[in-house]
Parts: C-alpha cells; structure tokens; sequence
C-alpha cells in the first residue's frame, strides 16, 4: 500500500524514471504489478533485463533478481542479476541505490520507505557521497520502521518524512534540478 500511495501521490505528469525494489515472494511480484497498473496513474512494470529506461514509468524488481543499472552511451538500461543475496535479501535496495548512485551522481534521489532490517542504509550511504538526496519514511506512518531508521541513526537521510508528504517533496526536488 505504501508504494500505490507514493506512486500516487507523484501524479500522472511525473516524468522521471522510479525504480522500485520490494522484499516480495516470487508468487506475487506480477501481481503487485498488476494491481498498482489499476489503481495507479504511472505506468508501472516488472523491470525486464536490458530495458531502455524511460522517462515516465515505475520499475519493479522481480523478486529474487537484483536491479540495477547499466549506461550504454546516452543511454540507461536495466541490468537484473541473481548475484549473491546482500544482508539475506535479493532484489536489495543496497544494490540498486548504489547502481543508480554511480550513474546519476548528485542527480540521484532516493526514498526509504517501511521495511524490516537494515537494506538501504549503505546504499543511501553511497548516494550521500556522491551529492545525491535521501528521504526516509518517518516512523508515524511506517509499518515497520526498521529500514528508515537504521539510515537514520548512520546519518545518510536528509529528510524524514510520513508517507502523505513524500510525494509533492520528490516533486520539488525533481522540478528544481
């Protein structure tokens, strides 16, 4: 529900391309697809190995394969791997903020949302050093505030933020840069 809302929250007329990695059981990745198709306005897709990324449209990672980013010229594709799990976890949030770290530099923007255990923290941590943003979900509207917290107390959040106010801030962001 926290991905919908989010994704929801950014609009029809959101540009940018969003990736996005859950913790999800191989049985429900193409069904969660499915479902934010219906009831969000972003178009949103199980991310496929070496896909053109575009402008306006949410990739999922299936589950058990790692997203990630390749440049190719100008051009950005998606790399899926089954590498080793990191922290026990495949896809992990730490491979993709750290991929997408190295490609958009300090035009990379990432949100941690609701999540158990500490994925995401070094991944914020790489994005932090190379001028990126980072937001966190605060603990009022998480389910589980594991994976924000953690980033938290390592000090690679900029912003914590509940859920309802996540969007319009990504908004700002992205229309400032």
């Amino acid at each position: 529900k926290s991905i919908q809302i989010l994704l929801d929250s950014l609009g029809k007329s959101f540009s940018l391309p969003i990736l996005i990695t859950q913790h999800i059981d191989t049985s429900f990745d193409k069904n969660m697809v499915s479902w934010l198709n219906r009831t969000v306005n972003i178009p949103t897709t199980l991310a496929k190995d070496g896909e053109l990324l575009k402008s306006d449209c949410a990739y999922f990672a299936p589950a058990e394969c790692h997203l990630t980013l390749k440049r190719v010229d100008e051009k950005v594709y998606i790399k899926l791997d089954k590498s080793e799990p990191i922290n026990f976890l495949r896809p992990a949030v730490d491979k993709m903020f750290e991929s997408a770290s190295k490609l958009f530099g300090n035009g990379c923007l990432a949100v941690l949302l609701t999540g158990m255990g500490t994925d995401g923290t070094k991944g914020c941590k790489e994005i932090k050093k190379v001028g990126g943003y980072t937001i966190g979900e605060s603990e009022e509207t998480c389910v589980v505030f594991g994976m924000p917290k953690s980033a938290y107390d390592a000090g690679v959040i900029d912003e914590m933020l509940p859920l309802y106010e996540i969007g319009n801030r990504v908004k700002e962001i992205t229309q400032r840069r």
